[in-house]
Formats: structure tokens, sequence, C-alpha cells
């Protein structure tokens, strides 16, 4: 399985195998070009622009440079005077044998006119805001008809993905050795382009960000016994619905309670139990056909393994308090994460359990501010989860989902995603996996992942404007069986 790390524990990989694995700081700059150079000359640029900063990243673009002008590219090199030796070893070889393909960066103007743009400016240490001079190089870097990045975009930040306040948005980004978290999270997937990792023989130390992928999956679900019955794969508990939803709305909300049921069999569970208001049951049995309706009051009465709770409950601290002294796991989303943060006492009977709040409401459950958790989001979620023993799933562009002690990212969806109900399918497949007695960090891994590439496939059929969370929940058997059978 791939994963990301941060900016820490790439600067002590690199420290790491300079200094146990003999290897100097001036080769591995070498490996880091040659691994760009591979890439470049895969296709046939010929007029080439390499911007450099005056750090390690500007040294990976000066050795760059001098391959590529080897090779017979015609290369302009615009830069800064290097700060540190292993890049000033590289640019004083630039200028002895080329140094009419040096021009200072202050001279830099439009880069139209080339093929190709690398982006070698900023690396993965900066933080906070970029002054004025580095805003406006990186405005003409942007200009440039094709840019590729060296190890992350300059302007973002490799750990949170924020753009600082302007980023240089890359065509193709080379991660050198790994991925940053930087590549996935906040601006990150506007900014990176396509990505590639390349090796250069560093050794990574420090924690890692595991990303979740189809052979995870596969590996996830084991082969069901043909000598078995419903019963012996779980019952799975939607509760959902206000008595406030009338009309229209009545009727789209049924729709999606049913299709959140069906999502919990399309993934395995035995038995799917739908629990909504009194007088919505006309409605739900008008439409739903693969799982049992009972009214709100009735939960109490059936012997669940799993609960999905919180959509569309609006204020109801009875079902809440019911649901939360109910035996088994839960997800608990939406409203039902709006009235645990009313009353955080009740955290302590959802140890286990698993909690998907998007950046607002983990707001209110955590009293910091959304800027705040943006800043730092992989860090305050594994502090929440440990904290109170649960498994929290944050949803964004990229999900981060962590017990505490191991944590994932979920890269697979797309902004079609961005749409009312979307998280509904979410909880629903989690729910499902979970009354299957999948554990639960296990059951949210996959859930993301399965989710995240059904609104993939969706988009792919449809739009990211015209798709709907209803598109997803109905897709999703055929996504799962896709990942089991090898063909995604």
């Amino acid at each position: 399985m791939d994963y990301a790390i941060s900016s820490e524990s790439m600067k002590l990989s690199d420290e790491n195998t300079i200094i146990n694995n003999g290897v100097s700081a001036i080769t591995l700059m070498d490996r880091a070009s040659h691994a760009i150079f591979n890439e470049i000359i895969k296709d046939d640029y010929q007029n080439i622009a390499v911007v450099c900063g005056s750090g390690n990243n500007g040294g990976d673009g000066y050795s760059l440079s001098l391959k590529l002008l080897d090779s017979g590219k015609n290369v302009t090199v615009y830069g800064k005077e290097p700060k540190t030796e292993s890049s000033k070893y590289y640019f004083d070889i630039l200028i002895k044998r080329y140094k009419i393909a040096y021009k200072p960066i202050c001279e830099m103007q439009e880069l139209d006119k080339f093929d190709l743009v690398v982006d070698c400016l900023l690396g993965i240490g900066i933080t906070g805001e970029l002054s004025e001079e580095y805003i406006a190089y990186i405005k003409l870097i942007n200009k440039g008809k094709y840019i590729i990045s060296c190890d992350i975009p300059s302007g973002l930040n490799s750990d949170n993905g924020k753009k600082s306040p302007i980023a240089v948005k890359a065509d193709k980004t080379i991660a050198i050795q790994s991925y940053k978290t930087g590549h996935f999270l906040g601006d990150g997937k506007d900014y990176v382009g396509k990505i590639k990792v390349c090796d250069i023989g560093i050794t990574i130390v420090g924690k890692k960000f595991y990303i979740c992928d189809s052979d995870f999956v596969r590996s996830s679900f084991p082969e069901k016994s043909n000598n078995s019955h419903k019963g012996n794969f779980g019952r799975c508990g939607i509760v959902a619905c206000s008595e406030n939803f009338v009309g229209a709305g009545l009727l789209s909300v049924t729709a999606l309670a049913s299709t959140m049921g069906e999502c919990a069999m399309r993934v395995g569970s035995g038995y799917s139990y739908l629990f909504v208001p009194d007088k919505m049951l006309p409605a739900m049995w008008g439409r739903v056909t693969h799982a049992c309706v009972f009214s709100h009051s009735d939960l109490l009465k059936h012997n669940l393994d799993s609960i999905a709770f919180g959509m569309g409950i609006g204020k109801n601290k009875k079902l809440f308090d019911n649901v939360a002294d109910y035996p088994c796991v839960k997800v608990l989303d939406a409203d039902g994460l709006n009235m645990l943060s009313q009353d955080m006492a009740k955290i302590d009977k959802f140890k286990g359990c698993v909690l998907t709040p998007h950046v607002m409401e983990f707001s209110r459950l955590t009293k910091q501010s959304v800027r705040d958790i943006l800043q730092n989001p992989i860090r305050l979620a594994e502090q929440f989860a440990q904290k109170y023993q649960v498994v929290l799933l944050l949803k964004g562009a990229t999900s981060v989902i962590t017990d505490g002690k191991e944590t994932y990212l979920n890269i697979a969806g797309n902004s079609g995603m961005a749409k009312g109900g979307s998280g509904d399918v979410l909880s629903g497949i989690i729910a499902g996996l979970l009354a299957q007695k999948f554990a639960p960090l296990k059951s949210a891994v996959l859930a993301a992942y399965i989710a995240g590439k059904t609104a993939d496939n969706v988009k792919n059929m449809s739009s990211e404007y015209s798709m709907l969370p209803m598109d997803c929940a109905l897709d999703v058997g055929y996504t799962l069986s896709k990942i089991l059978k090898r063909e995604l």
C-alpha cells in the first residue's frame, strides 16, 4: 500500500540516509535530478526553462539543468544564489560549464515561449505566507505552457496542502521518494496535476499515512462460505429522518434512506433495517424493496449488530440517547454529531464507534476553529481519536481516517460528492461492514475508498456537476464487484 509522509519525516529520512547510510547530500541531489531528468526526456521538450530557488530544491534544479544541457536540450536557468553547500556545488559547475544558460531570477519574464517550465523554486520546508517577491515568481511560472514541479509545487504547504496564498499549478509533480501529505490535503489535489513518485534510495523513517487502494479492499473481504445464511452476515440498522420532512422533501429523504439500507446490503450485510418516523412509514413501504422498515419507537425491539445514526434526524434527544445506549457498534454522522457536540459527556457511549464529521462538524466537536483544523487536520484527528477511543473519519477532498494509532488517507473520489447525501451513502456502507464484524477502523477505510471509487465511476459516466448521491448509492455494488474481480 502506498503512503504519504510529513515534511518532518522527509527531513529525518534525508538525514538518516546521509549519516547512517553514508550517502552524501550531493549524491542524493544527483539522484533526485536524474529521476526528474528521466521523466522529462520521455517527451520531446526542446526549449526548457528551469526555475531554481536558493535551497536544496533549487539545487535539484541546477543538477537537472546540467543533465538537460549535456543531453543537448536548449535550457534557460533562472535562479537565485544558493544557500546550501550541495546546491552551491551544482550551481558552480553550471556557471563554469554553461554560464550563458544562467540568468538571475529577477530577470525572469514571460515563460510561455518555452515548451516546458520546471519548477524548482521552493521545496517542502515552506510555512506561512510568501513574500511579494515569490508571489511574483510563481505568477510567472504559472503562465508556462506545461509545468513540472520538483517534489511539491512551490507555494504549497507539504503537510496540509494549503497554498500560501498562491502556488504553482503544476501539470505534473515528481515526488521524491514518497508522497507528501500536502499532495492530497487542502488545495493539493488541485495543484499537483499528475503525480509520480521516484525512488532515489532514501529509507523512510517516521510515521507513514497509508493510502487505501483496491488491493487492500480485496485482501480485506474474505471468501464467502456456501454453507451460510443471512444471519451470518449481520443486522444493520439505519436510524434516519425527522418528522419535519414533508412533500418533495419527504420523497427525497425517503429515497435516500432506502438506498442507504441498500448500500449496507450491497457490501454484504445480511439484513438491513430502516427506522423512520411514524408518518414516513407509508412512503417507505412504497419504495423500499431490500430492507425491513420500522418506526423509531421500534428500535429497542430489535437485535442489531450495527447502527448508522444522525442523517436528517434534527434534534431528537430521546432517540439520540436510545442509540447511545444501544449495545452495538455505531456510525455517527450529521445531526447525530451535532447533538453529541452539545453533550460531549455522552461520547463515552461511543467508544469503539465511527464518527464521520466534515470540518465544520469537527469544529463543533473539538471547539477548534475551522482554520486551525485545516492547518493540522491529521494531528487534530489523531488526538481526538486517541483521547476518546473512537475511529474518526474526517471528511474532505482527501479524508483522514484514524483510530489515533494508525492513520489512513482516502484520495479516491471527486468534487461531484460535494452534495447533500454523499455522507449518508458513506455511513450506509460503513454500517454494512460493521454489521459483518469488520473492525471499525477497517470498516471506515474500506467504506471511504469504495464510496470514492464509486463516485469516480459515476463521474466518468456523467459529470461532477450532474452526478447525484443516489447515483453513487445505486452503483456501490457494481464498484465493489469490479474491485473484487481485479477489474478496478
